[in-house]
């Protein structure tokens, strides 16, 4: 029986008859294996206009097919195309408030879960997805564990991707202040940016993992963390962030790239005992 009380209100504030929902499907559908909900409601740390993030594995890739129809019957469904990142992704949603749906079968999960500690490229692309959707979450169904059981492994930051991770990271953040420093002109303010968005992006990567947790799926969750992170960069990088484009020169910029450079490197050096 699903417990209301399991939540604030603001927590699932206009899901209440759509999260007993879930949870009654789940129970009554052999293809289900687990539900749990994910993301920023589950930690306390939804907006107005949050969406409820939900997710299920599924026994076989034709279950996600039987799933969907079931969601349909509650949920209105469209596919939409994004233009930045040229892919299609489907649209939830739930009394004019949006559901996001994520569906995994036995194999892709397992598969997720090998791959994750063993390659690079792997882990860097997915950190925010495991963060997001698997670390910031609540079991409702999950009969065999196998939601469970993952959530406790994938929780612990591996320690021998960490440093490479560091390493690529840092070495990235060196080449966008050296490119900094020789490029003389931009196409125009809206290419500067970008960059800028670029290099304040590599940074938080490389100070999730010298401090050893998961990226957050999303930029915009780093306000809530960067105080509890070492080095201290919060005043370098807000003078960064708060740097209009169209009216300063590049030096200042370069100069405060340099010393976040310089920064994590004297602290990646520290971890490792590097001399």
């Amino acid at each position: 029986m699903f417990k209301i009380s399991k939540f604030s209100k603001e927590q699932i504030k206009g899901y209440e008859k759509l999260i007993p929902w879930f949870v009654e499907i789940s129970k009554n559908r052999d293809f289900i294996k687990s539900f749990w909900l994910h993301g920023s409601r589950c930690v306390n740390q939804q907006k107005k206009y949050s969406d409820l993030d939900v997710a299920f594995i599924v026994s076989l890739k034709k279950d996600k097919d039987k799933l969907k129809k079931e969601l349909k019957s509650k949920l209105f469904y469209k596919k939409l195309y994004n233009y930045f990142n040229n892919s299609i992704f489907e649209y939830w949603k739930f009394d004019d408030r949006e559901v996001g749906v994520h569906i995994f079968t036995i194999r892709e999960f397992n598969q997720l879960k090998k791959s994750f500690f063993n390659e690079l490229d792997y882990f860097e692309k997915n950190q925010g997805l495991i963060q997001h959707i698997f670390i910031e979450s609540k079991v409702l169904y999950d009969p065999l564990n196998k939601f469970t059981e993952a959530r406790t492994l994938l929780s612990k930051y591996p320690e021998t991707i960490r440093e490479k991770v560091i390493k690529i990271t840092l070495k990235r953040i060196k080449q966008e202040s050296e490119w900094w420093a020789i490029r003389k002109s931009w196409k125009g303010v809206f290419e500067e940016i970008k960059i800028l968005d670029l290099f304040i992006d590599e940074v938080t990567k490389c100070h999730y993992a010298l401090n050893g947790i998961y990226r957050k799926k999303f930029l915009k969750q780093y306000s809530f963390v960067i105080d509890e992170f070492k080095p201290d960069l919060k005043k370098e990088l807000i003078e960064l962030a708060y740097i209009n484009p169209s009216k300063s020169n590049d030096t200042k910029k370069i100069l405060i790239m340099e010393t976040i450079f310089k920064k994590l490197n004297n602290y990646y050096k520290q971890i490792y005992n590097i001399k």
